[in-house]
C-alpha cells in the first residue's frame, strides 16, 4: 500500500467518524436529528384576486381543460346575513340532490362544504360551494363544473376516437378538479 492510498483511507475514516459523532450528539443530547424544512412554493402565485363586499379570494385566470370546464368563471360569490342556501349557493340549490355536506377547516378558517351534481344534455354538472362565517355574515364561493357524462370510470363518451380520448378516459373530478377548488376557497380573506 502506498502513502497516497493510506492517506485516502485515513481521511475517509476521519470523515465517517466525524459524521458519526455529529449524528450521535444530535440523537443522544438533543433527541433528534435536525431536519431541513423546505416550504412548498405558493401555488396561487400569478392568480387573480377577486375583491367585493369586504372579502377577497384568489383564483386562476383559466380553469378547465379539453373535457371539462367551469360553467361560469370566476366563481360566484354571495354575502348574506342568513345561511340560506338558495342565496349563498344558487347553482347548487338547483341540482337534484346535495350529495355531500361537511364541516371542514382550511388554513384555520371553518367552512361548510357542499357538493352536488345533476345531469343534462349529455353533461354532468358538478357543483361545489364553500360557506364561511365572519362577524355574523355568511360568505360563499361557488363553482360549477361541466364535464361529459362519458368521461367517467375510464369511459371516453363522445371523445372516443378523438385527440381527447385519453384525457377523457383519465379524467377524475375528485383528483383533477376538487383540490383546485378547495385551494381557491382556502385563499378567502377579509379587508380590515
Amino acid at each position: 500500500m502506498n502513502f497516497k492510498s493510506f492517506l485516502i483511507m485515513v481521511l475517509t475514516a476521519v470523515v465517517v467518524a466525524g459524521v458519526g459523532l455529529v449524528l450521535n450528539y444530535y440523537l443522544i443530547f438533543r433527541g433528534s436529528i435536525p431536519v431541513l424544512t423546505v416550504e412548498a412554493p405558493d401555488q396561487t402565485l400569478g392568480w387573480k384576486t377577486f375583491e367585493n363586499k369586504g372579502f377577497s379570494f384568489k383564483y386562476p385566470e383559466r380553469f378547465g381543460a379539453n373535457v371539462w370546464r367551469a360553467y361560469f368563471w370566476p366563481p360566484k360569490t354571495a354575502v348574506s346575513s342568513s345561511n340560506n342556501l338558495v342565496v349563498l349557493c344558487p347553482s347548487l340549490s338547483q341540482v337534484s340532490e346535495t350529495k355531500k355536506r361537511e364541516e371542514i377547516s382550511l388554513k384555520g378558517k371553518k367552512f361548510v362544504y357542499l357538493k352536488g351534481s345533476g345531469v343534462g344534455a349529455g353533461s354532468l354538472y358538478s357543483n361545489y360551494c364553500y360557506i364561511t362565517e365572519k362577524d355574523s355574515k355568511y360568505y360563499s364561493i361557488e363553482v360549477q363544473i361541466q364535464s361529459h357524462t362519458g368521461c367517467y370510470e375510464g369511459g371516453c363518451g363522445a371523445y372516443c376516437g378523438t385527440q381527447y380520448e385519453q384525457e377523457c378516459r383519465e379524467f377524475d373530478l375528485e383528483r383533477d378538479v376538487e383540490p383546485l377548488i378547495q385551494k381557491i376557497a382556502s385563499t378567502i380573506s377579509w379587508s380590515q
